[in-house]
């Protein structure tokens, strides 16, 4: 049994110990975790390329508030998803890049607006699906030689998710998965893990 799973059981006994009924309500939270970017090679190579390496995980953070009854919601959230990158050496016999090295950056963020459905699992716990969009803001960054090219980029995208509240009190654990289609003109998905806690009122 790994330190994550402890966690996640202690989390959970800690939770049926001191948990209230699921009620309707407002709430807000924080969330952290890791997200990933399928950064794909062939958007940067001019067919010089070789030797390809990618950082395509970093940390991620949120904050969201929301309004649910037993089995909807609504939810907002601004999510901050990260930096990934690609590099690369290019030969220098493509038509873009010069010989030596090649590397492009993506940093992304936006506001998300979701529809929630729950599913009460006994008095303290609810697993959830949700769809909505996300409202993106990325830079783009593809450098090389004596090439440089910064791209500035707004857009509105599918973005789904699930996940599971447990209710302490006023206090809710969250765990989550969230999913981000084709954020930046490089159609970059970008997956969300995260454990949060909310305030409920």
């Amino acid at each position: 049994m790994n330190r994550y799973t402890v966690v996640i059981v202690a989390l959970f006994v800690v939770a049926c110990m001191a948990s209230t009924p699921l009620r309707a309500g407002g709430y807000v939270g924080l969330s952290y975790g890791e997200s990933s970017a399928d950064m794909n090679q062939n958007d940067i190579d001019d067919g010089s390329l070789s030797d390809f390496t990618s950082d395509d995980t970093d940390n991620a953070w949120k904050a969201f508030g929301g309004w649910h009854m037993k089995w909807v919601g609504v939810e907002a959230a601004w999510q901050d998803l990260g930096e990934f990158a690609i590099s690369a050496d290019s030969d220098g016999s493509g038509p873009v890049y010069d010989a030596g090295p090649v590397s492009r950056t993506l940093e992304a963020r936006g506001l998300s607006a979701e529809l929630l459905g729950r599913i009460p699992l006994g008095k303290v716990i609810a697993i959830f699906g949700k769809v909505g969009a996300l409202w993106w803001d990325s830079e783009m960054v593809t450098s090389g030689g004596i090439v440089r090219v910064t791209q500035d980029q707004t857009g509105l995208d599918l973005m789904y998710g699930a996940g599971v509240d447990i209710i302490i009190k006023k206090i809710s654990l969250r765990l989550e998965y969230e999913r981000f289609d084709k954020v930046s003109s490089a159609d970059t998905s970008i997956d969300f893990a995260s454990v949060g806690a909310m305030f409920n009122f």
